[in-house]
């Protein structure tokens, strides 16, 4: 599995809008879910920060979130820019693979 991670400072007033659109049914998982690679998405609040948030999205590869990116493209940056409004930063935190081990 793969994941990419973002953190996200939220404008107080656009929270419920932010939450609907990135959260697991949100618009950018609906997106994400237009490629079979796609697992999931999780957002998480920081109860200590107000509108801090945290995005983790789940894939099978990395070649599958390459390639996400490069058949939807046009739908990723108009997606990123009607998003852009809601949030006063948007930090990327990495990308990772899950690491298996065995007993």
């Amino acid at each position: 599995m793969y994941g990419v991670f973002w953190r996200f400072r939220v404008r107080p007033e656009r929270a419920l809008e932010f939450e609907r659109i990135y959260g697991a049914q949100g618009d950018w998982a609906q997106l994400f879910s237009r490629h079979p690679g796609f697992i999931r998405t999780d957002l998480w609040r920081d109860p200590n920060l107000i509108g801090t948030y945290f995005t983790a999205d789940y894939w099978r590869t990395p070649y599958d979130y390459d390639a996400l990116l490069r058949e939807h493209v046009g739908d990723y940056a108009r997606l990123d820019q009607e998003c852009e409004p809601l949030c006063l930063s948007e930090e990327k935190l990495g990308a990772y693979e899950l690491v298996l081990q065995r007993h």
